[in-house]
């Protein structure tokens, strides 16, 4: 299976079951929605962060002495299974419980999450853990399973057990499995460069982490980049900005959250950039000015855009946040003209203001 790898991708293959499943893991995909996806940036409120994707070497692995601990507590007071996954309305109630104390929730039920809206589904291998307290189910987690390789999808648990760590030892069950199963490898997804929120992964052992430059898969101590591609795209964004401010044209930067479409709709022509200039002297009608940074060819593109019919036709006004600084419309590219060097692309706009007979 040959596949070009961006910095964001989504794919749908069919039966993710054995070395396929092997194969996406070890590129930097990881399931959600009923596909695979990779992304090397993840924003939240605005903010960039680079993406450091992680798994655990099985062959030498040894758990901390606080994770046993955390493991015989659990085990000398409650139960817990691991079989194949089924779905069931107890845990869905679980995971949305779970899910009340993250303000962000982007998938509201555990069959969404899983399977996505299309009814075009892949079909994986997939395992659970369930923790009980009696006859109650107060935690659960769900990994799929390849030939060598063991990738951990989620946990939920019920938040009034919070003492007990149900997160991390549901985490410590599937590796205690995936090692007398004789598997090789533990894939958690991945934790953020500047976000530590999923850090708590980190307590399970002794990391690899995927080298993006190299697609190598090295010991933490060894990794080559110190500039990730989040991190390139805001300090090439702002020294546009410095630039344009310099030349005292008006613009307003923003976070433009529909990005991920320019990448998983390979076939559409939706922007791509997480964050954009905006033109307002340039825009006019439903046309929009746009100058954004294309990290993966390392040029500043500068687009007319308007808002893709299909979501305009979707939408009512109360869909649109107010937020001058946010752009949630769908935008896809009308023209688009590239330019390598910001001060240049820079001038070319001062002069058509200063110059109304230049095109921009």
């Amino acid at each position: 299976m040959s596949i070009k790898k961006h910095i964001i991708d989504f794919i749908r293959p069919e039966h993710v079951i054995g070395k396929k499943l092997d194969l996406l893991l070890t590129m930097g995909y990881f399931r959600t929605g009923g596909g695979m996806f990779l992304t090397q940036i993840q924003t939240k409120k605005g903010m960039l962060d680079d993406v450091i994707n992680i798994r655990l070497n099985l062959e030498h692995h040894q758990f901390s002495k606080s994770i046993k601990k955390i493991a015989r507590r659990v085990e000398e007071k409650f139960t817990y299974t691991i079989q194949s996954f089924s779905s069931s309305p107890e845990k869905e109630a679980l995971f949305i419980h779970h899910n009340l104390k993250f303000k962000e929730n982007i998938n509201s039920t555990l069959s969404t999450l899983l399977q996505g809206e299309s009814i075009y589904n892949s079909q994986f291998n997939t395992y659970e853990v369930n923790v009980y307290d009696g006859d109650q189910l107060i935690a659960f987690s769900i990994f799929d399973i390849g030939k060598n390789s063991l990738a951990s999808l989620l946990c939920a648990y019920n938040r009034e057990y919070n003492e007990y760590s149900l997160g991390l030892f549901t985490m410590y069950a599937e590796i205690q499995w995936a090692k007398g199963n004789h598997y090789n490898y533990y894939y958690p997804g991945y934790i953020l460069k500047i976000n530590k929120g999923f850090d708590y992964k980190l307590r399970l052992g002794e990391y690899q982490i995927l080298d993006w430059k190299t697609s190598k898969w090295v010991n933490k101590e060894n990794i080559s980049y110190t500039i990730g591609n989040a991190q390139k795209i805001e300090e090439s964004t702002n020294y546009l900005r410095l630039m344009l401010e310099s030349a005292k044209i008006e613009f307003v930067y923003r976070y433009y959250i529909c990005y991920t479409y320019g990448y998983s709709y390979k076939n559409q022509n939706f922007l791509k950039s997480p964050v954009h200039i905006y033109l307002p002297q340039f825009s006019y009608d439903e046309k929009i000015c746009i100058i954004e940074y294309d990290v993966e060819e390392d040029v500043f593109i500068l687009s007319i855009s308007r808002e893709d019919i299909f979501s305009k036709q979707q939408r009512t006004s109360e869909d649109i946040n107010k937020d001058p600084d946010v752009e949630e419309r769908l935008l896809e590219y009308l023209s688009i003209e590239k330019c390598v060097d910001a001060k240049l692309l820079v001038y070319k706009i001062w002069k058509k203001i200063n110059s109304p007979e230049s095109s921009i």
